[in-house]
């Protein structure tokens, strides 16, 4: 016998593009090594709609409000790279991509390298934090509609336990390696 309401919460999880149910989350490295993740939330809407439900742009706004200011003294907000789902706004950028016809020039073609270099050490960050956690790398922990979920907290574990542990120890990403920003002290970090 299939629960109340199954086709309702199949579809509601069910993801066309990539022809799977499941929950998606969004996850934002730091330049200096701290993940902050939105979700779960449902993999219907893919990325794009995780980006807009997260409100992404507007945090990492508030984080850097009067923090940074340019030789002018005009406010410097940086960004975050996403692929190329992403909406560009104040403080999300993505690839350049070239229009028919119309080749990138050097500039874009540099950034484009520079950016791809970046990104492939974040996800070795990411898969240094699975090799520390295995139990996110077990599918069965992530099944939906069990009579215990508890998906949603063991994600928010894992990064709470990984941002302690890149507090206590940096990252790859941050301290001397690739962005040269230091994570704050474990004090500084609880008290967010």
């Amino acid at each position: 016998m299939r629960r109340p309401n199954w086709y309702i919460m199949q579809r509601s999880v069910y993801n066309r593009y990539k022809r799977l149910h499941g929950l998606h989350i969004l996850s934002l490295m730091l330049p200096n090594g701290i993940n902050y993740i939105y979700g779960p939330s449902s993999a219907r809407g893919g990325d794009a709609s995780a980006m807009m439900h997260s409100e992404m742009n507007a945090f990492l706004e508030e984080l850097q409000r009067g923090c940074f200011v340019n030789h002018q003294g005009d406010e410097v907000l940086y960004s975050a790279h996403g692929d190329l789902l992403f909406a560009p706004a104040s403080c999300i950028s993505r690839n350049h991509k070239s229009a028919p016809g119309a080749p990138l020039n050097a500039f874009q073609r540099a950034e484009n390298a520079a950016i791809n270099t970046a990104r492939i050490s974040i996800e070795h960050s990411y898969g240094m934090i699975q090799n520390r956690f295995k139990i996110i790398g077990q599918p069965d922990e992530f099944r939906l509609n069990q009579a215990d979920p508890h998906a949603a907290e063991l994600l928010s574990v894992v990064m709470l336990y990984s941002n302690i542990s890149v507090c206590l120890n940096g990252s790859q990403v941050g301290c001397c390696n690739f962005f040269q920003c230091f994570p704050p002290c474990l004090e500084d970090y609880l008290r967010l």
